[in-house]
């Protein structure tokens, strides 16, 4: 919400796309034409990267050809946020910066641990899968 973008020279309309980066994990929304304030609502199993201790979300505006960087978020999985983790759902607004440090608008995410109940809603949906998976890479073990 709140983005604060322009297009290339104002010209043409914004088309937002968000990547999730965790490790070597890469997950990438389906492009929203021309929204400021788009809606994904859409779920992603980020399995635990021991090689990474933070969520990485890159908001883009995809063209054609190319896309463009509009803002970015680090979540650092630190104690806090595990232990928030354990207690419920982490859903939150996170702002997203531009490479000034700039806040440039907010994106929404709701965090949660894999548990026993999660499992098995994944088990009954058919949920998106990383960039790796798609190129048929091993995956790591579920820890």
């Amino acid at each position: 919400k709140n983005i604060v973008y322009e297009s290339w020279f104002g010209l043409g309309e914004v088309n937002p796309v968000v990547t999730v980066i965790h490790g070597h994990q890469e997950f990438v929304t389906e492009k929203v034409n021309g929204a400021l304030a788009p809606e994904w609502n859409e779920t992603f199993i980020v399995e635990d990267a021991p090689d990474s201790s933070q969520i990485v979300v890159v908001l883009h505006d995809k063209k054609l050809v190319g896309k463009t960087t509009i803002g970015t978020h680090t979540i650092h999985l630190e104690d806090d946020t595990i232990s928030a983790l354990h207690d419920a759902r982490l859903a939150r607004w996170y702002p997203l910066f531009d490479g000034f440090d700039n806040t440039v608008g907010e994106i929404r995410l709701c965090l949660e641990l894999a548990s026993e109940e999660v499992e098995k809603r994944i088990a009954s949906k058919n949920f998106r899968k990383s960039a790796a998976e798609k190129a048929g890479k091993p995956q790591p073990p579920m820890l």
